[in-house]
């Protein structure tokens, strides 16, 4: 989900993601956890992507350089893939 997001910058693949994975794993899945799994990691990849439109339309009204918001962003991004970690730990512990 990760790379794929960064390469097709489009929301409704969260929908086609669940469908197929509710087909080809029925009842066994808890689709609920993999579309967190899948959501989580499709936004990460939309904050560091430069596909993502909405990404670029800020860097380039703030004037501010792709390679200096990654300088910038990756601690956050560090961050937020560790939280969204623990909280993927805790759904799947319960």
């Amino acid at each position: 989900s990760l790379i794929g997001s960064a390469i097709v910058n489009e929301n409704y693949i969260t929908g086609y993601v669940t469908g197929v994975l509710n087909t080809l794993l029925g009842e066994s899945a808890n689709l609920p956890l993999l579309v967190f799994i899948q959501q989580v990691m499709y936004g990460i990849a939309m904050l560091i992507a430069p596909t993502s439109v909405l990404l670029l339309v800020g860097l380039s009204y703030l004037e501010v350089g792709y390679t200096k918001w990654i300088k910038n962003i990756w601690k956050l991004l560090l961050i937020l893939m560790v939280i969204g970690l623990a909280v993927l730990f805790v759904a799947t512990a319960l």
